[in-house]
Formats: structure tokens, C-alpha cells, sequence
């Protein structure tokens, strides 16, 4: 509940705008189910960032899981060595609360960020910031 935080432009901005070139969309003039289904194919297939990719909705929160080398390594990295890490996230969990920000129209944060199973897999929470 503290809006005090400090707003910085993201260094996935580029990430999210390659996104936006490959799906040959404004996420701002998409819904919710389009990004449901295109996130997977633009992370798996096109980029191949990630090997495994899925987002669930429930009301005000997005849980986010995928699998995958280096990114996994890179998000456990960041996460792990650095005090800001959580709060910015990874190369994809922040372009991620970039695409979910802009579809949605509303301020994203990431709540939390874990490491599941053996290690080689993430869980994003992200949260709408109601204002």
C-alpha cells in the first residue's frame, strides 16, 4: 500500500518494444485473453527466451512461471545478488510487468519473485497498483 516508491524507466523498455514489433501490436489497444495467448508464442517459439511459459489471472494479481536457461539462471542471479532485484526483476519478469502494465492500463509491480522445484524454474507474482 506504499505509492512511495520511485518510478525509473525500465531496462526492458527495448525487450517490450521487439515484443510489440514481432506481434505487430500497441499493447495498449490489446486485452488481457490476446496477451494470454501471444506471450507464450513470442517467449517460446519467436525469441526463445524461455522453454516453458504460463500466465494465470485472478482478479488484481498475474502469476507468471517459465523455465528455461539462461534466463532462469539470470532471474535467480539477479534476484539473489542484488538488493533491487525484486523489485525490478530480471530482463523478463520486468519486460513482463511492462507488457502487463500497458495491456491492462494500470501500474504493475512485481510482489514477489521465487525460485520452484529444482531451481530451474521462476513464479512472478505481479500486482495492479490501485491508486
Amino acid at each position: 500500500n506504499d505509492l512511495n516508491g520511485t518510478s525509473i524507466l525500465s531496462p526492458s523498455q527495448g525487450l517490450l518494444e521487439l515484443f510489440e514489433e514481432k506481434l505487430n501490436v500497441n499493447l495498449a489497444k490489446v486485452d488481457f485473453p490476446f496477451l494470454e495467448r501471444a506471450l507464450p508464442d513470442i517467449l517460446v517459439e519467436e525469441l526463445k527466451l524461455v522453454d516453458y511459459f504460463l500466465i494465470e489471472a485472478n482478479d488484481d494479481t498475474f502469476v507468471i512461471k517459465f523455465s528455461g536457461e539462461p534466463s532462469v539462471h539470470l532471474c535467480r542471479l539477479i534476484n539473489e545478488k542484488s538488493k533491487i532485484g525484486y523489485s525490478i526483476g530480471c530482463p523478463v519478469c520486468s519486460v513482463l510487468a511492462l507488457a502487463l502494465s500497458k495491456c491492462t492500463g494500470k501500474p504493475i509491480r512485481i510482489k514477489q519473485t521465487t525460485t520452484e522445484g529444482d531451481g530451474s524454474n521462476i513464479r512472478t507474482v505481479y500486482e495492479k497498483i490501485m491508486s
